[in-house]
């Protein structure tokens, strides 16, 4: 997983504890440009490094000569045996590295780290206008399984959120 992404230089690798900043930033642009996630409030920096510390969640970097360009997360979807081997993905891609097929190369290393890990199928949850999003997640296999309307505080617009399900 670390060999260097022919053509664009890019490098996927496991995130660790000293990346907790460059993986804070990137989300929280996602939250500032209300298209990556249903989140409304700029999240702490102790939320990114507790993911990175926690050995049920899986952080990815994509890095492009140590510049990171992205990040991908794999975490289990719900507590208990019944929902073992489902898992739920989240992908965010810097401003400056959205369109170059970052998202879709941390996903392919999610899938394989999914797979290693026993998990048989992915969930994924996206703000229904996010158009490039859902477009990504069809090309790599995604099925829409369903909306969740006004999904949030109705005091703030709560967006409508569409569930996506890949099996592995």
């Amino acid at each position: 997983m670390a060999a260097p992404t022919p053509g664009l230089g890019l490098k996927i690798r496991p995130a660790v504890p000293g990346d907790a900043a460059a993986v804070w930033r990137i989300y929280n642009q996602g939250i500032e440009d209300r298209l990556a996630t249903f989140t409304t409030q700029i999240r702490p920096l102790g939320e990114v490094e507790a993911w990175l510390k926690d050995p049920r969640f899986t952080v990815l970097l994509a890095e492009n000569f140590r510049q990171p360009a992205g990040w991908a997360l794999l975490r289990p979807y719900r507590d208990g045996a019944t929902y073992r081997t489902i898992a739920e993905m989240n992908i965010y891609v810097d401003r400056s590295w959205r369109r170059h097929a970052v998202g879709r190369l941390l996903a392919k290393a999610l899938f394989e780290e999914a797979r290693a890990k026993g998990f048989s199928k992915l969930l994924g949850y996206l703000l229904e206008r996010n158009l490039s999003g859902r477009k990504l997640v069809e090309r790599l296999g995604f099925r829409e399984v369903g909306v969740h309307y006004r999904h949030g505080d109705p005091r703030e617009a709560a967006p409508d959120v569409v569930v996506v399900e890949k099996l592995l």
